[in-house]
C-alpha cells in the first residue's frame, strides 16, 4: 500500500537528497584539504 507522492513531496525528497549529497562531498574536500597543510 504506497502512498501517492505529491510532485511537492517528491521535489522536496529529491532536494534534501541532493543536499546532502553536496553536504558530504564539500566535508570531504574540507577534510582533505585539512590534511594536505
Amino acid at each position: 500500500m504506497r502512498e501517492q507522492m505529491t510532485p511537492g513531496q517528491f521535489l522536496d525528497v529529491v532536494w534534501q537528497a541532493e543536499f546532502k549529497r553536496r553536504v558530504d562531498r564539500a566535508f570531504v574536500h574540507l577534510t582533505v584539504a585539512r590534511q594536505r597543510e
